[in-house]
């Protein structure tokens, strides 16, 4: 887009000679070393790199078709350079690279653009496919066992999301790459998929702290490959968990301090999870801004996410629902708010920005009534929703 005010040289890298490196605008003045392609007929490598003015946060993303004929990933390897927070990849339901964004704008896709409002702002989003948040960590889709491989189907669009900061007080020359490195379609055994948790109902109160609980059910056996979290800032802790069908606690499955570059659990055996369980995610958070902070993809904004990938693929496991396909998270409060007092709360309409802290006021013990008429408004809008609301209403805090 040529109304970006920063410099964009996109670049979509996948049919390089054996051993030859690519060289990018800009890469031997910012002393960067570029991560080689693929070999021919063993995957394709995606990039984008621009030139950041000082104190700009930058939010690129860049569309790519991926080859006719298809392709199984089975592992990925990642590089940005220093000021990075994340390179991350999505899947889209597009059949061709689209040339108006959701909003309506004309968006010229196969290039560079700005994505500052969120990926899915301007793009329809299937699924996660990886990336990386940890500078020289070689990326999410990694540890797969053999013959196990993520599908991308010919003609697959995907769009590549890439989050930098230049701290500095000179212009910074940014480089991000993406291999996928792919295996032939006769040696695939299993599909695998990308587990990205997002609960996106969450706030952080000015000059104070909060917590965010969510959890999701797990609708067949599944094993783990690896873990990590996504948060920004104002992120304290982190922590994953199991549960069995009867509620009672399987074990934290990754927790962590770090809000920038959380680093990654790696599971070997891989962790087994069985139809029933249930996993929940929480997130706790301090402020010293004077605003109050909601979900958002900016680092003005906080966001509670659990990744990794595992197999074999239930796309359920992905989107959070029930063993029938139904959206079915939970939100869990650690309030004393009765199920009267919230309904009474939850009035104010989810555009408030009190809303997020009527879920999380609510007593632990009502998070199943709280969660249901939170989803149906979420789905059909506060005037369908009465008897979720009647419901809740009736619930009290006492066991």
């Amino acid at each position: 887009m040529k109304s970006i005010i920063v410099a964009l040289v996109p670049v979509f890298l996948v049919a390089c000679a054996p051993g030859e490196e690519p060289l990018l605008l800009g890469a031997k003045s910012a002393g960067i070393v570029p991560l080689a392609a693929p070999m021919p007929g063993q995957g394709i490598q995606l990039g984008m790199t621009k030139t950041i003015a000082p104190g700009e946060e930058s939010y690129g993303c860049r569309l790519f078709q991926v080859p006719d004929d298809g392709m199984f990933v089975h592992e990925q390897t990642v590089y940005f350079g220093p000021g990075g927070h994340h390179v991350l990849l999505y899947k889209t339901p597009y059949g061709a690279i689209p040339e108006m964004a959701e909003t309506g704008a004309l968006i010229d896709a196969a290039e560079v653009h700005d994505c500052s409002e969120g990926v899915t702002a301007l793009w329809k989003v299937d699924s996660v496919l990886g990336g990386s948040e940890i500078m020289d960590h070689p990326g999410m889709l990694r540890g797969l066992p053999e013959g196990v491989a993520v599908h991308l189907p010919g003609k697959t669009v995907v769009v590549m999301s890439v989050h930098y900061l230049n701290a500095s007080s000179e212009p910074s020359v940014v480089d991000a790459r993406m291999n996928l490195n792919s295996i032939p379609a006769q040696d695939v055994k299993m599909e695998a998929g990308l587990l990205y948790l997002d609960n996106q109902l969450l706030h952080v109160p000015p000059m104070g702290t909060s917590r965010a609980r969510m959890r999701c059910p797990v609708p067949s056996d599944v094993f783990i490959v690896n873990l990590q979290s996504h948060m920004h800032a104002r992120g304290l802790s982190f922590s994953a968990e199991a549960f069995d069908s009867g509620g009672m606690s399987s074990g934290i499955m990754y927790e962590t301090q770090k809000w920038l570059e959380p680093p990654v659990q790696s599971y070997k055996p891989f962790m087994e999870l069985s139809a029933g369980q249930t996993i929940e995610m929480q997130c706790n958070y301090a402020s010293s801004e004077a605003r109050t902070i909601g979900y958002g993809p900016q680092a003005s904004d906080e966001m509670c996410q659990l990744i990794g990938p595992y197999f074999p693929r239930d796309e359920r496991f992905e989107a959070c629902a029930n063993a029938g396909g139904v959206f079915a998270a939970e939100w869990i409060g650690h309030g004393s708010s009765s199920g009267k007092k919230t309904r009474e709360c939850l009035e104010c309409g989810i555009d408030s920005p009190d809303y997020v802290g009527c879920i999380y006021d609510a007593c632990p013990a009502i998070a199943a009534r709280v969660s249901a008429a939170v989803r149906c408004e979420l789905a059909r809008g506060a005037r369908a929703c009465a008897a979720e609301m009647n419901a809740l209403a009736q619930a009290t805090c006492s066991k």
